[in-house]
């Protein structure tokens, strides 16, 4: 997959939490167009859609709403674990 795997699952992610392409790419300051590449790309690499896109939005599937719980549990357990080490140098 191109680019860095963690940035766009963490892409995937936000683009979960707001439902929404466009509030995903303002909060991360990025297109939407660079947002739906991404994810175009994590759906071709995983093997299954994310999201079923209509034409008033979009909605996580049963897999996408599997793998945004997932991800954004790991994520948070990697920046507390990051925290702590950074607590327990200082």
């Amino acid at each position: 997959m191109k680019g860095n795997t963690l940035s766009i699952l963490s892409t995937f992610v936000k683009v979960a939490q707001y439902n929404s392409f466009s509030e995903a790419a303002k909060s991360l300051h990025l297109t939407t167009g660079a947002i739906s590449q991404q994810l175009i790309l994590l759906e071709q690499k995983i093997g299954f859609k994310l999201f079923e896109r209509h034409s008033r939005g979009i909605r996580l599937t049963d897999e996408g709403r599997t793998l945004a719980r997932v991800v954004k549990q790991n994520i948070q357990d990697i920046e507390s674990t990051i925290a702590y080490l950074n607590q327990s140098r200082n």
